[in-house]
């Protein structure tokens, strides 16, 4: 039995979750948690995107995609991921 004073940690590797600008009907990847892009960083050839969802999740991309979806600060943006897709210690 837990008792409020516990602590939970979910880890979810940035390169697990996808990103949409719009909420997703009809895919596997049921859970969407809608954001803020804080800040978006490039390096080798994969955008790296800070999202303020309550606390900041760091999902990876292509920077083709990153640019071809115009992905940039201050945007909402939903960050999808499966359930088998998170870690919790």
């Amino acid at each position: 039995m837990k008792t409020q004073n516990q602590s939970l940690k979910v880890l979810i590797k940035p390169e697990s979750i996808a990103l949409s600008k719009e909420p997703v009907q009809n895919i596997s990847l049921r859970n969407q948690v809608e954001g803020i892009m804080k800040e978006v960083f490039l390096k080798d050839g994969l955008a790296f995107c800070v999202v303020d969802v309550g606390e900041n999740i760091i999902v990876e991309v292509t920077e083709a995609s990153q640019k071809s979806m115009c992905l940039e600060k201050g945007q909402r943006v939903y960050c999808l991921f499966k359930s088998a897709s998170l870690k919790i210690y």
